[in-house]
């Protein structure tokens, strides 16, 4: 093609019915496609490359507006050396390439055939390309998924593993007819503390898909959320006590009229306490506060504990999400569940949760906002 996308004087000589054909592939075609000339340096190197010819999908493939006739350095300064390198090494050898590549100049992904057109001393390549942005971004996001699996796989197997063997133990004890009345009591209470903390896991499990499938219907009342959190206290307090960490508690100086599901609140509150407890030292502080905040009710649960990145504070609510995996105070990490149950769990009630901290280190701090009920909304 010559200047403007017009036909060069070898194209004319064509037959009419060649060049039609041509032309009318190149524009019905929903993939790119392009001619270049290559440009090179005076030691050889490609260092540009011009635009010849365009067809109709090139602007919606590339996101480049009037390209014919300009250079790719003048529309796209950025875009990286591997493209003029591949182009060049196509328009000098002859041999023609298929690759997948990202752009990320362009801000996409290409799945490109390119190959020399034209007499070699002409440097020509013909570029049939596609932006193949979101089937990449899919393709990535499922292997993200699928590695995210085997990771809470091996996690779920370590924390059904960990209480077998203690009531494995527990269990020979019982069937020694001559263990005494504390060896007993203590074998029940080892089994009894066990099978609780495996029938959580199961629990917790079972909410997060019923919750995720939207088959958990939430039966709202008016209650204080005060008195939800005290019994969040209540069931988070032997985690706390286990790990040797101090507990502070601000109430509000008068109820939080929310309307809610109780059990479901305790849960979320007493989740955020747990979490605290999992990744504070031992000796370590935790802070719970009530309050009004407008026209919501803000709970926050404050830890000194090991912190987070900022690049994880959204990520600690993800599903099955391991931002930390190794031991803190002699807790595990976990099924990586609890914080996406708390954020499904207040989504649900309208709210919002949200996590904060100065980094590693730092201490990390929880909100959970809902909002406060107006006296008309009080169920009959």
């Amino acid at each position: 093609m010559g200047p403007a996308g017009q036909p060069s004087s070898a194209e004319a000589r064509r037959p009419w019915n060649e060049r039609t054909r041509y032309r009318t592939l190149a524009d019905s075609i929903d993939e790119g496609f392009c001619v270049v000339e290559m440009l090179f340096d005076d030691q050889g190197r490609a260092a540009d490359y011009r635009f010849l010819e365009v067809n109709p999908s090139f602007g919606r493939q590339t996101g480049l507006v009037d390209p014919l006739g300009r250079r790719m350095r003048e529309l796209a300064p950025a875009h990286e050396e591997f493209w003029f390198q591949t182009y060049g090494a196509v328009a000098r050898g002859g041999e023609s390439v298929r690759f997948e590549h990202r752009a990320l100049a362009l801000e996409r992904v290409f799945d490109v055939f390119a190959f020399r057109v034209g007499a070699p001393r002409r440097h020509r390549v013909a570029i049939l390309f596609s932006d193949i942005s979101e089937k990449v971004q899919a393709r990535e996001a499922l292997a993200l998924a699928d590695r995210r699996k085997d990771e809470f796989m091996a996690v779920l197997a370590h924390e059904l593993r960990g209480p077998l063997a203690p009531m494995t133990h527990a269990l020979r004890i019982l069937r020694l007819g001559a263990a005494t009345a504390e060896a007993t009591a203590r074998a029940l209470d080892i089994l009894e503390r066990q099978v609780a903390h495996m029938t959580a896991l199961v629990e917790d499990l079972t909410d997060v898909g019923r919750i995720a499938r939207g088959q958990v219907e939430v039966d709202r009342r008016l209650l204080d959320l005060a008195r939800v959190a005290a019994q969040a206290v209540e069931t988070a307090q032997p985690a706390l006590d286990a790990a040797g960490q101090r507990l502070s508690v601000d109430w509000p100086a008068a109820p939080l009229q929310v309307l809610g599901n109780p059990r479901r609140l305790v849960q979320a509150i007493a989740n955020l306490l747990f979490n605290a407890a999992k990744f504070t030292p031992r000796a370590g502080r935790v802070a719970l506060a009530v309050r009004a905040d407008g026209a919501q009710a803000l709970v926050t649960v404050t830890d000194s504990g090991i912190g987070i990145a900022p690049e994880h504070l959204e990520r600690v609510f993800g599903m099955f999400e391991q931002v930390r995996t190794e031991p803190v105070a002699g807790y595990e990490s976990g099924l990586g569940i609890g914080l996406a149950l708390v954020r499904q769990i207040v989504e649900m009630h309208g709210g919002t949760v949200r996590a904060s901290s100065a980094g590693p280190g730092a201490g990390s701090r929880f909100e959970i906002r809902i909002p406060l009920a107006a006296p008309a909304q009080a169920p009959p």
